[in-house]
């Protein structure tokens, strides 16, 4: 198919014109109803391939990568391993084209995933939204570490590269805002790095009241569970992540024994409450009473 056939069924360029997102019942697991149907309706669709800028395009299969990740073909370089992901928001192209502006552009191959292109995307006749071109991942942490017969030094080199991956974030002057097993990949040659930027946060700016459950610092379970003013970013967000991640890769099956009953929506619930119970204990004049027996 040529460019110009490939136009015909998608494309970067113009304006969104996809519904705008809907109120979700549990916003700060920030899932777009809009982006949900969207990508519903390109799977089930006759089309299995559409245009997405340059030599890009999007091709449909039935193994799924993630929900709004799909399968990328590079038809200039062919032997480019990539995947195009679809989102509403602009804050992870805006990260990028941060990273590409910035005096250590050079170093971001090491540690974050590699971008090839993005912008908006006009899937005719099915809807619009924005896309990413990304390099292809091998498997991320969780499922490589899933399989429980990996030898702790492979789980301390993990470590060390996503520590050295968040040093370089943060001297962008950005915080990940979402570290997690599943966010972090393995690449084809063995690279360790950050992936999923759809959270990234400037410091000292507004962070949105997102979280994934477990990883949720106490003071956005807070801010979530009381609907207190937003948080100001800080590298110490993505220490508090980077903890959980560190425990839930040493713990038997990947799993905190402390959420195991524990559904999404009440995990913020749990955490504040801790969070208020240690911050009343160091109170002046706070003092535990024996229990009467």
């Amino acid at each position: 198919m040529s460019q110009a056939d490939r136009k015909k069924v998608g494309g970067v360029g113009g304006q969104m014109r996809g519904a705008t997102p809907e109120t979700n019942l549990l916003p700060w697991l920030d899932r777009d109803p809009s982006l949900t149907r969207l990508v519903e309706r390109l799977r089930k669709g006759v089309e299995k391939q559409y245009f997405v800028t340059g030599s890009f395009d999007l091709e449909i299969h039935d193994d799924r990568i993630a929900d709004c990740v799909f399968d990328g073909f590079n038809h200039d370089r062919k032997s480019d391993q990539v995947v195009v992901k679809l989102t509403t928001s602009t804050t992870e192209i805006n990260f990028f084209r941060q990273v590409n502006r910035s005096r250590t552009a050079g170093q971001a191959v090491h540690h974050i995933v590699e971008w090839r292109a993005g912008g908006d995307v006009d899937f005719l006749g099915v809807g619009s939204c924005k896309a990413l071109v990304l390099q292809r991942g091998a498997c991320t942490m969780k499922e490589k570490f899933a399989q429980n017969r990996l030898y702790a030094t492979d789980k301390n080199n993990c470590v060390f590269h996503v520590v050295k991956a968040l040093e370089y974030v943060h001297t962008l002057r950005y915080i990940h805002g979402n570290l997690t097993l599943e966010n972090v990949m393995m690449f084809s040659r063995g690279e360790i790095k950050l992936i999923d930027f759809a959270n990234t946060v400037a410091l000292n700016a507004d962070m949105p009241l997102h979280c994934t459950p477990e990883y949720c610092p106490p003071e956005m379970a807070k801010c979530i569970v009381n609907g207190l003013r937003p948080l100001k970013a800080s590298p110490s967000y993505d220490v508090w992540c980077l903890g959980v991640f560190i425990l839930k890769l040493f713990s038997p099956n990947l799993q905190l024994q402390e959420f195991v009953n524990l559904s999404d929506e009440d995990v913020p619930q749990f955490a504040a409450e801790k969070h208020a119970a240690i911050c009343s204990r160091s109170q002046p004049g706070h003092s535990i009473k024996p229990s009467g027996r």
